[in-house]
Order: C-alpha cells, then structure tokens, then sequence
C-alpha cells in the first residue's frame, strides 16, 4: 500500500515538474494516467484545468475544475485557483464567490486576502479593497502585491499620502519595481507635484523601456502642464509599441499633436471601419466592455480631430456613435437623479441657514468653484490660481465624502433630518475637509486660499453652506448649448452618467438649473455668477469682480493666466495655456441639425 502512496505522489511530483516546465504534452500524458489510475483523487483532474488554461481552452479548464472540485470541496487552494480563473474572466461575482468558500477554510491566506480585494477594486468599491489589502498585510507586512494593490486605491480616494508611503516602502522591498515608481508617480501627478511625478514615470521607463502606463503617464503630465511637444513625443512613443491603442490616439488627437494627414489617422480610420463590421456580430449577444471603451475612444478621437478641420457633418457621425456606443455599456436613470434633486431642494430651505453661521466651521480659506462640466470652471480656476494668494487644487472629491459621513451622523441616516446635524458635528466636518486639503498641499500657510473645483458640487452647496458658511462660491454658467455639445463631443476619464444621450443630458441641464435657481433664492448674496460669454469679452472687468468677491487684491498675473504653469488636469488643460478666445461660442450651431433633440429640450 506504501508503495501505491508512493507512486502516486512521484506522479504528482513530476506533473508539477512538467507544469513549472511548460512541458505541456507530458503534463496531459501523466495527468490522463493519474485520472485512470486515482479516479477519485482531485489532483488529476486538477491539473488537467490546468493544462487546458495554459493551452487558452477555458471551457475544458473550467469543466476540469469543477470536476477535481466535485472529488475533493476542501482544498482551500483548488477554491483560490477557481476564484482566480474567474476573476481573469472578468466573472467578479463568481470570483468571489470562491474566494469566499476558500477563505472559510483558510483565513490567514494573505494571497487570498489580497485576490478578494482585487475584487472590489474592479469593481470600484475601493474602501473595501483597502480593508482586505490592508488584512493581508497585517499577515505579510512586506507583500508587495497587497501594499501595490492598495497604494492603487489610495490614489483612487484622491488619499496621495498613505499611497505614496506605500509606494516608498514597496521600492525599499525591491528597488527595482517599475509599477512602484509609476504609481508613485501619479500621486505625486495627480498632488500636483510634477517634478517628483516626471522623475517617478521617468525611473519606471528606465527599468522597463516599453512601460506603456508609464509612456502615457508622462505624455498626460506633459499635457497637462501644457507642453504639448513632449505630450505629443511620449504618445507617438507609446503608439511605435501599441500602433492600435484607441485611448492613446484619443490623447494625441486632444494634445492636437496630430494631423488628419497622418498616416497614423488612416490607419484609425480604417480600425474603425473594420470595429464597425465586427459590431454586427453582437447583434444578439452583449458588447464586451473592452471593446465599447477602445471603440467609443476612437469615435471621440475622429470626432474630435474632423471638427478641428471644420468637417461638421463627418464629425457628427463619429460624435453621434460614440456617444450612442458608451451610453450601451451602463444603466442609468435618470428619474432617480431627478427624485434626489428635488428632495435637496425641499430639505435644504431658507429656515435651515438661518442660525447656520455660528455652528459651523468659520474658516473662509474654501473657494468652491461650480458649474457644468465645460461651462468655463477650469478657466476660472486657472485665473484665481494665478493670485499669489490662491492655490488650485482642481476637481477633487473631499466634499462628497463629507456629504456622506455628514449623512451617518444625522438620525435614521435620513437626509430630511439634515437639519438635527450638530454645531459641532459641523465644525468636525469642516475640520476633517481642511485635513484632507492640508495633505494636498505640501506647505499650507495661515494665510492661504485655495480653490475646489468639482464641478457637480453644486449638488452639494447646502452641505457646503451648512459646514463653511463664510467660504465663497462662483458659479460659472455658459450658453446652454455651447455647454451641452461641448460635453456631447468628449469622452469623460470620470464617470458622468447623463453625457452620453442628448435626451438625458437636456434634461439633466435642466435640473441643474433649477438647482441653481434654489440655491441662488436660498442665499442670493453668497454666490458669484460668472459669465463664460462675459469671461470673454470683457477679462479685466470681469477678473475684477471675480478677486473682489473673493476678497482678494487684483493682481495682473490674473489677466496672464495662460502663463501659469501649474499643472491642469482635465481636458481643458491646453485652452488654459492659451489668450482668451472666442471660438468656442456658438460652435454648437455647426451641428444645428444633428442637436435638434437637445435643442427641443432645453427649450421647452
């Protein structure tokens, strides 16, 4: 009997031998004996998925899987195995699933720990991925997979610190780490420290050359501090190793460092025509997301680069599918956005702010900048950030987590009850705001200000005036349908769920003036209205009451915007670097016909 035990663990042996190998033929060979020797022993089956995964037939692998699964249920690592077979197939559910029966059995895995919080990080829900990163660590201090994984979250929550600590200590474990410094790079990138972000992307190239993140990573801190050569030179770069990557053309066309004559168009061109064709497979079966983001990407791209050479209606097509392709990969409602508007505007009253001012936090360093997406916010921001006295720190999200942690303090977490919310839960929330943009900014002083640009926090301005009623608020308006083809014809890198439909994206404008509206009878005297089309035509006069609001001297660098370097991180960032234009007014009537759905919106 010894001797059959043996046997069969010399066949195991020398299979994983074969497998580390990449022996594949003897892997099949001994595992199909295994099988017909051992029929009731998992490992036989077991290596059979594996031979079928590395030979790419998944639907073999998969039946062998369940297969040694059904011999043996309680073999903690086969589970892990099946969960990372799923999660590679992009199936999270059942990945976790697995994960989870894996985990029973074993708990202190730290590689298990860390594949959940794979997991929620594909799936966007980024403080759970840092709760499990964070477990497996406490197993593994030194697991550099789960302190990567976990940096990477920490820059998703805009937490660029706690990112770089890790990213720092993962280059201590191996200094040779390319992903390390790349992703030390973009915190220091999205911070708005461009020197030490170049230096990082710059270290990754040097220990990986064909580094394409890293590539494009440089090409978008060239582009948003305005260089366009050297934007322009790094995704050409990353176009030689990846000549087909949509999103990258999408870049270089947005940098405008490319000409419709390129041959690198014609070749774009005709990937398009051949994703068309490919299209009409899916007729009756789902769109792989992979593909609705690589082709809606190229749709922008054409768009983009035949309206820069005033071919309208060849542009439309490409605008009109793009749109219509992305808006296919989601569900939205936009009914619920709208019920969530109108409860705002019945919660937040004028009786609320009434007593507000002195139960709050008092500091009047905040400068909210709000408005929609494209209406001109980003040129405001530009403009206060060139006073000695401002710095910009661009779209960041801080005021949304508030909203949230405001909403858990408030009884049965009902926003109706906002009003039970405490003097000193206000101020703690100020505080815990001025925390975060304290860790933005590498050496606050007393006497700063700054500027927080997230556009859609004009959803948020009662929770703003409720903690910060002394802060200061400009809204940045802009002809209604300028605005709306403007954010009509771009691709977002963030998620705005109306921007996709001219139905869904009228109606939402809708709502948002009306918001407006509400806030503007709620506190007339605590909110700035500027003008895109007056931004334009008069600067000076307007910069002026833009600083006197604020309560800021007028300084010429204001009027000389376009020479600020700081780095710009939206797709605004080379209008920024340029004189005040007026180009942009009145484009949308180059498109007369093809808006007339959103023309009928927004003027019913």
């Amino acid at each position: 009997m010894s001797g059959i035990k043996n046997n069969k663990n010399l066949i195991i042996s020398n299979i994983k031998k074969f497998l580390v190998d990449n022996d594949l033929d003897n892997v099949k060979k001994l595992s199909e004996e295994f099988v017909i020797m051992y029929p009731e022993d998992f490992n036989g089956y077991y290596f059979l998925a594996n031979y079928y995964l590395k030979k790419n037939d998944l639907k073999s692998a998969e039946n062998y899987y369940h297969e040694s699964l059904r011999k043996n249920s309680e073999i903690d690592y086969l589970l892990l195995e099946i969960g990372n077979f799923y999660y590679i197939q992009n199936d999270l559910g059942k990945a976790i699933n697995y994960y989870n029966k894996a985990l029973k059995l074993n708990s202190n895995s730290y590689v298990l720990l860390n594949n959940i919080g794979l997991v929620y990080l594909a799936e966007n829900k980024f403080e759970n991925a840092i709760s499990f990163f964070s477990k497996s660590l406490q197993i593994n201090r030194n697991y550099i997979n789960a302190l990567m994984n976990r940096s990477v979250c920490f820059n998703k929550l805009n937490n660029y610190n706690d990112a770089i600590k890790d990213c720092k200590k993962i280059i201590k474990l191996d200094s040779k780490f390319a992903y390390a410094y790349n992703n030390l790079g973009w915190a220091y990138h999205i911070k708005g420290n461009n020197e030490e972000a170049i230096t990082n992307y710059k270290i990754a190239l040097e220990l990986q050359p064909n580094y394409l993140d890293a590539i494009n990573n440089l090409g978008g801190a060239y582009f948003n501090l305005g260089n366009k050569k050297l934007a322009a030179e790094y995704f050409k770069k990353s176009l030689e190793i990846d000549p087909l990557n949509t999103e990258t053309f999408r870049s270089l066309v947005l940098n405008k460092g490319i000409d419709i004559k390129d041959i690198r168009v014609s070749q774009f061109s005709n990937l398009y025509d051949e994703n068309e064709k490919e299209l009409e497979s899916y007729k009756h079966k789902p769109i792989p997301k992979n593909f609705i983001d690589s082709h809606s990407s190229l749709c922008f791209a054409l768009g983009y680069l035949n309206d820069n050479e005033k071919n309208y209606k060849k542009a439309s097509i490409y605008f009109e599918r793009g749109n219509q392709l992305y808006r296919s990969s989601y569900d939205y409602d936009i009914e619920i956005e709208k019920s969530l508007f109108l409860q705002i505007q019945e919660v937040f009253d004028k009786e609320l702010f009434q007593e507000s001012i002195n139960k709050s936090n008092l500091s009047s360093a905040p400068i909210f900048i709000v408005g929609m997406p494209r209406s001109g916010t980003t040129l405001v921001e530009q403009i206060l950030s060139s006073h000695s006295l401002v710095i910009g720190l661009g779209e960041i999200e801080f005021i949304k987590k508030i909203a949230s942690l405001a909403i858990e303090k408030i009884p049965s977490n009902n926003l109706e009850n906002v009003k039970y919310l405490s003097s000193r839960d206000r101020e703690n929330l100020g505080n815990e705001y001025l925390r975060n943009i304290n860790d933005l900014i590498d050496n606050p002083s007393d006497a700063y200000r700054f500027t927080d640009k997230q556009m859609l926090n004009f959803i948020n301005l009662g929770f703003i005036k409720m903690i910060f009623p002394k802060a200061k608020i400009i809204h940045v308006k802009r002809n209604s349908m300028d605005n709306c083809f403007s954010i009509y014809s771009l691709r977002f890198n963030g998620h705005q769920p109306f921007a996709y439909n001219q139905f869904e994206l009228g109606k939402y404008y809708k709502m948002y003036e009306k918001m407006m509206f509400h806030w503007l009878n709620i506190f007339p005297n605590n909110i700035y209205e500027v003008s895109y089309e007056n931004l334009v035509r008069d600067l000076k006069n307007e910069v002026k009451g833009i600083l006197e609001f604020c309560n800021l001297n007028f300084e010429d660098n204001c009027i000389k915007f376009h020479e600020n370097k700081r780095s710009v991180i939206t797709s605004s960032s080379l209008q920024v670097r340029e004189k005040i234009y007026s180009s942009s007014i009145n484009r949308w009537k180059n498109y007369e016909k093809e808006l007339k759905p959103l023309y009928n919106i927004l003027n019913s």
